[in-house]
């Protein structure tokens, strides 16, 4: 058995009030209880995840706050009642978003040794692809086992680390049954018939482009839910709790949609397949079929995901396998062009001046597919029905105490001032704009933020489409110690 990272709670005084202690005791043994839930459905259920729980008074009307291996997650949304189930759920709809902080690498040899019993200790690469495989495999709901059985099998083939990953992807979809279920009280399914969530699945691959499965709506067995609760499953992985803000049919609905897509936005991804891409080849098979030769369908496969893990829609795909194609010529860019830079000038792409010579990485090619698609990426975090798009840049010091820091954890004093900062500038949910921050650390600032605020969107200059109107605001900074 292997421990894994833990989940640490700090609730405040007004919690107590709110719950008892009584409440207390019944939301960790909930965490606990839904916790080896979620072992159980990645079949893992004899490894041990430790909850605990801790009152800390600095928080204020905050109340909670949740801590998973290392990083400080968002914070639930309070509930209104004062249910202790209520809170429960809250918790461990952040704990299933974030639950590829709980991989270890010590579970990942531990998995190894079983798919692979005698052999000699994987190198360092190979470590870092096992921790991989089994990151992957969990963020999408699936048994790791099999996966890691299939690495296994490509290593001893032999294979090179492109033919490994479009070994991988099937072994990821095999082992998924790409299902998801909605489960609620028997009130509240009343209002939850096929029309309904067939609406749900066409608003999703409207904003997101991705095919959703079918939808289906079971009884909530485990009465865990409260009143207007609703529970996401992915897999028989236990998901996402949310609540509809009335009892019309209307907001049962947005508030599955709603959840659908934070799941989408925290790379809860599962559902891009190669089956879809098959699709669009047959709509467009010239783009695809050329961008497939360069770059192999897994490294597309895991472009797309990369852009739908920050909330960018995938649904314009022409545009996005136009814009790899402009990569085969790639070439690097000093400080000086990158200013300058015009996304329409193709078979450039801007790299950082320490950039290893060779092809583009996966995260290049979505930085480049993202600056084509600016218009829309634009339009997502105007003001809605307008043109404005506000933005608020980093400021440098805090730019470049960001990118030092992606590598390792704040302190909690420090995760406290940053994110006090950012939802003084955008909004408690940091969604009422974007951030503005330098082309290279772009990514470095959404990644080490994007666990606090799932709606966050960070832009840089070479994101900013002319058919905007941006207003830009104060700049956002604060002091960070460490």
């Amino acid at each position: 058995m292997i421990t894994q990272p833990g989940v640490r709670v700090q609730y405040a005084t007004g919690l107590v009030q709110r719950v008892g202690f009584a409440g207390i005791d019944q939301i960790e043994e909930a965490l606990n209880a839904g916790i080896h839930g979620m072992l159980e459905a990645l079949r893992l259920s004899e490894h041990r995840i430790p909850v605990s729980l801790e009152q800390e008074d600095v928080l204020g009307d905050r109340l909670v706050r949740v801590q998973i291996g290392q990083d400080w997650c968002h914070w639930p949304a309070i509930p209104a009642s004062d249910d202790a189930a209520s809170f429960a759920n809250g918790i461990l709809s952040q704990v299933f978003a974030n639950r590829d902080l709980l991989v270890s690498e010590e579970l990942a040899l531990y998995l190894w040794t079983e798919v692979r019993r005698v052999a000699p200790p994987p190198s360092d690469p190979q470590r870092r692809a096992i921790r991989r495989v089994l990151t992957e495999a969990i963020l999408r709901g699936c048994p790791p086992l099999e996966p890691l059985r299939r690495y296994r099998l490509a290593l001893e083939d032999g294979l090179d680390e492109q033919q490994l990953f479009d070994v991988m992807e099937p072994a990821y979809a095999t082992e998924s049954a790409s299902e998801i279920v909605v489960f609620a009280a028997p009130s509240v399914l009343k209002s939850l018939g096929e029309p309904e969530l067939e609406g749900v699945r066409e608003r999703i691959f409207d904003r997101f482009g991705v095919a959703l499965p079918e939808l289906k709506a079971r009884v909530d067995e485990s009465k865990q839910l409260v009143k207007t609760e609703f529970r996401l499953a992915l897999n028989a992985l236990t998901g996402f709790v949310m609540r509809a803000e009335g009892p019309s049919e209307s907001d049962a609905t947005h508030s599955i949609e709603e959840a659908l897509s934070l799941d989408l936005h925290l790379r809860l991804t599962a559902f891009v397949f190669e089956e879809m891409l098959g699709r669009f080849i047959a709509g467009f098979p010239m783009p695809a079929f050329s961008t497939i030769e360069v770059l192999g369908t897994a490294r597309l496969l895991q472009v797309l995901r990369m852009l739908l893990t920050e909330g960018v829609s995938i649904r314009d795909l022409r545009t996005i396998l136009s814009a790899l194609l402009e990569l085969r010529g790639a070439i690097a860019l000093t400080d000086e062009e990158l200013e300058g830079y015009c996304p329409t000038h193709a078979r450039l792409v801007p790299r950082r001046p320490d950039a290893p010579e060779g092809p583009p990485t996966t995260l290049e090619l979505a930085n480049y597919a993202r600056i084509r698609l600016r218009d829309q990426l634009c339009l997502s975090c105007a003001e809605p029905a307008t043109t404005t798009l506000r933005v608020f840049p980093v400021s440098r010091r805090l730019e470049g105490r960001l990118c030092a820091l992606v590598a390792a954890p704040l302190s909690s004093e420090d995760e406290d001032q940053l994110a006090a900062a950012v939802a003084g500038a955008l909004g408690p949910e940091a969604d009422g704009g974007a951030l503005l921050t330098s082309f290279h650390c772009r990514h470095a600032v959404w990644t080490l933020l994007r666990r606090r605020f799932p709606r966050l969107r960070v832009l840089c200059p070479q994101e900013l489409s002319p058919a905007m109107e941006v207003a830009r605001q104060t700049a956002v900074d604060c002091d960070l110690s460490s």
